[in-house]
């Protein structure tokens, strides 16, 4: 009788050709090849390694893991008659025969990964798609070996009915939604259970995996720690019957398998359950004279109650340090008192998880909360220095509107994310915003500030860098004034100069977002005209993953220098890849518009046009700047054609609510239209510098309620300019 190991081939080579000559294995690779098709028509936007990170991946392992189930239960359930009764029987045979099948059904399921494969291989580039297979290769054969030595498990033990695999395919099947039931999707820890999808995201071709943090790893050896255990239980039960005696290695094997499915499990949980923790329970204080911090556990509530007093910033000098461990931070603030009453003490946003270390004046840090105290009175219109340093980790997370969790905001060697949210640098808090509703708000400033930044990095893992704030060189940035601070850096990101669009995006998103970026570069040309007193011959587009946290939707100019569109990739591909002139004008337009507005008043005006609530009325709320934006946009759409344009008009009026009537929408747009006509060019521009320089007062007082006066206004103003 041939030996174990020649049983065992034996065995292998038998299942393999009853599973792979079957008619329905090629029939099941070609349903497999169709559904891959129809839902990769349009994936031309992604690259290779993003297909595999993402749902295509994920219901290429899912079909694979459903092929497995369904395959392994169909050779389990055989008839003695299918020429393994005779191996079986052999003495002294053991587990190899039941393994050999096993392994054949394994082999023969994780065919169907190279489906996703392929269409990833089309996609390309090259260099993505291989960086993308190990992993891809190794997450898909351990999801799939899970099932299958279940299934023979099953099968060996209880003698399942060939008609009760299909139904346990769909039982493992549902594992796929568990992320969308709740309390499932509100816990990360429950991401474990959704083997599936536990390294999903939209994935971001700037930091990859980084924002899934340690997740990945832990998930895979969780289920790496299962299969095994369940290969171990059906070497152990299948010698045991066949010999009557249990394998030695056996036991040992399972606890080990089962140490290393659980220790994962905890370390999975553990930093899930980090991610809800933003903040630290805990009070610090800085004594000036020792510069030794002291903390003590906060009672009864960590973050404090929030301050009733405002204090701007009129100039930050940051240095961010994580060329060491730890990132370490330095920060320089110059305060002005813009309160009509002298402050004993101020408060600022910092990040929970930083820790001071060194405080010019007399600090305490209460969670979120960073309360200082005013060596003597902060007088009306004065100015104080504060100088801070701190330390510790920035590590933020969030569930994006898909229900998956992913870190918002880090600094890790292979990355570096760090929005305004995360108050990595001191924020004065402002109630004023806050009374407004508009929450993620409250990490603006109210007026903008001087501000440099310096990052000093690893020497063994330097990467690129990018902000809002105009570069000085690499490692270094600048504004004359600015209400919030973006910086990201990657190995991934890529910067192109087009013409006076400075495009920031990751390599593999280069071409997709051009398009988008090169729309964005017309719109701000034309738009630029119309403001002739903004100083500004740039502008920046960061085209980045669908990551949360981006400050895409704060209205409020950046920096002075530049106007700057921070947004989804996927949104800025889809603008540049279709006709979405309706989009395009709400989000392309609309953003353009929206800076020049402001930094025209800014211009004018001075610092008083910042003020929030002002800057808020005049993007957000006011007729006006709507009625402008969507004149503008019918500007650039007809290239200055004076026939076009007040054809688009009278459509756009029609298809306003309530029809072409007295509203001030229809009068602004026909003054606007009656002034190019009349003005042409210059007429325009005058006019509509006037209207962006209308208070919320003003219109209220004169012409919410008399939109013709309003008409007649604006005509009037155009005709200044003739």
């Amino acid at each position: 009788m041939p030996n174990a190991s020649e049983r065992f081939r034996t065995s292998l080579r038998l299942a393999w050709r009853q599973i792979t000559h079957h008619w329905s294995y090629p029939l099941a690779h070609l349903i497999v090849l169709a559904v891959f098709f129809i839902a990769l028509r349009t994936a031309e936007d992604i690259s290779a390694k993003a297909i595999l990170e993402t749902i295509p991946g994920d219901i290429g392992i899912a079909l694979a893991s459903l092929a497995g189930i369904l395959i392994a239960g169909a050779s389990a359930s055989r008839s003695p008659g299918a020429k393994f009764s005779e191996l079986e029987q052999s003495f002294p045979g053991g587990s190899e025969v039941i393994l050999g099948r096993s392994l054949a059904s394994f082999l023969a399921s994780i065919l169907f990964l190279i489906e996703p494969l392929l269409f990833a291989a089309l996609n390309g580039p090259w260099d993505s798609f291989l960086s993308g297979l190990p992993i891809y290769l190794a997450e898909g054969c351990l999801t799939v070996a899970l099932p299958v030595a279940l299934v023979w498990l099953l099968a060996h033990r209880s003698g399942l009915p060939t008609w009760s695999y299909p139904l346990l395919g769909m039982v493992w099947l549902g594992f796929f939604g568990l992320g969308y039931l709740t309390p499932f999707y509100s816990n990360p820890a429950f991401g474990l259970l959704n083997f599936m999808r536990h390294g999903s995201s939209y994935y971001s071709e700037m930091w990859g995996r980084l924002l899934l943090d340690e997740t990945p790893r832990w998930a895979d050896l969780f289920y790496v720690g299962l299969g095994v255990a369940a290969l171990v239980l059906l070497w152990l039960v299948q010698t045991a019957n066949r010999l009557h005696r249990v394998p030695a290695a056996a036991p040992l094997l399972l606890a080990a398998s089962l140490v290393l499915s659980g220790f994962s499990a905890v370390q999975y949980s553990g930093i899930t359950s980090d991610w809800l923790t933003n903040h630290t329970p805990w009070v610090q204080t800085i004594d000036p004279a020792t510069h030794v911090p002291r903390q003590h556990v906060a009672e009864p509530y960590p973050f404090g109650e929030p301050p009733a007093v405002e204090v701007d910033v009129r100039n930050y000098d940051l240095t961010l340090d994580f060329s060491n461990e730890a990132p370490k931070f330095h920060a320089t603030l110059e305060l002005g008192n813009d309160q009509d009453r002298a402050l004993q003490e101020f408060v600022l946003l910092l990040n929970g998880r930083l820790a001071l270390t060194e405080s010019s004046l007399p600090c305490e840090k209460q969670g979120i909360w960073l309360r200082c105290s005013a060596p003597e009175a902060f007088a009306p219109d004065g100015t104080l220095r504060l100088e801070l340093s701190y330390e510790g980790t920035i590590h933020e997370a969030g569930m994006i509107p898909s229900r998956d969790w992913q870190l918002k905001d880090f600094i890790l060697p292979n990355g570096l994310r760090l929005s305004p949210q995360a108050a990595w640098y001191p924020i004065p808090y402002s109630p004023s915003l806050e009374d407004q509703g508009v929450r993620n708000d409250i990490f603006l400033l109210r007026k903008p500030a001087l501000v440099t930044l310096e990052v000093i990095q690893s020497a063994s893992h330097p990467y690129r860098l990018a902000s809002n704030l105009p570069h000085v060189d690499a490692n270094r940035f600048e504004s004359q004034g600015a209400t919030w601070i973006f910086l990201i850096g990657s190995p991934n990101l890529v910067e192109e100069q087009m013409g006076d669009i400075r495009l920031v995006t990751a390599r593999n998103d280069l071409e997709a977002v051009r398009g988008a970026a090169e729309r964005y570069r017309d719109i701000y040309e034309t738009y630029r005209t119309i403001f002739p007193a903004v100083n500004t011959h740039t502008a920046l587009v960061m085209a980045l993953g669908e990551e949360l946290g981006l400050p895409e939707e704060t209205h409020t100019p950046p920096t002075l220098e530049q106007p700057v569109i921070i947004s989804s990739r996927y949104v800025l591909w889809s603008m540049g890849a279709w006709d979405q002139s309706l989009s395009s004008k709400y989000y392309l337009g609309d953003a353009v518009l929206a800076e020049f507005w402001l930094l025209n008043r800014a211009t004018q005006l001075g610092d008083e046009a910042w003020s929030y609530p002002s800057m808020l009325w005049q993007v957000n709320n006011s007729p006006v700047w709507y009625a402008t934006s969507s004149f503008l946009w019918e500007y650039y759409e007809s290239g200055g054609d004076a026939l076009d344009l007040a054809e688009r008009i009278n459509v756009r009026i029609a298809d306003q609510a309530g029809g072409p009537g007295e509203s001030p929408f229809s009068q602004i747009v026909n003054g606007l239209l009656q002034v190019y006509q009349q003005g042409g060019q210059a007429g325009l521009v005058h006019a509509i510098n006037q209207l962006s320089l209308m208070s919320e007062e003003t219109y209220n007082t004169l012409y919410a309620e008399n939109p013709e006066a309003l008409r007649q206004w604006i005509v009037e103003a155009g005709d200044e300019a003739l």
